[in-house]
């Protein structure tokens, strides 16, 4: 019984928050997989390294963002891609084109990240009007 419902709450976080979970198991296919429906080839993936504990300082937008997949990297079951990408303060979002670190925003002292909707959006749209040429 309590199985089932860990697995129920499991399941209703994830669609609560609406994009998946990744971590060391995944990270790199979810990252610099391309989509078979890609027009141009490129494929821009942003990545929240991020903790439950400092949930309250997640990236709550992501769902506003045009032209990418969104992945959270739960950083206490990812000690590799935590190491491979020096994260070392969290949340703190990269941006990766076709498997490719591009632009990297970190969290201050405080552990809140000051990066807006619109900046991150602009740094999207310009790693795709980059990718035209």
């Amino acid at each position: 019984m309590i199985k089932l419902l860990i697995f129920t709450l499991t399941l209703l976080s994830f669609s609560v928050y609406g994009q998946e979970i990744i971590n060391d198991d995944n990270f790199e296919k979810k990252v610099s997989g391309k989509s078979a429906f890609s027009d141009d080839g490129k494929n821009i993936v942003v990545v929240e390294f991020w903790a439950s504990f400092n949930s309250d300082n997640e990236f709550k937008d992501f769902k506003k963002l045009n032209g990418v997949s969104f992945y959270r990297c739960d950083i206490s079951k990812s000690p590799s891609s935590k190491k491979e990408y020096s994260i070392k303060t969290i949340p703190t979002i990269i941006i990766y084109m076709d498997g490719i670190e591009k632009v990297k925003f970190k969290a201050g002292i405080g552990f809140t990240l000051s990066v807006t909707l619109e900046e991150l959006q602009e740094a999207i749209d310009e790693l795709l009007e980059e990718s035209k040429f």
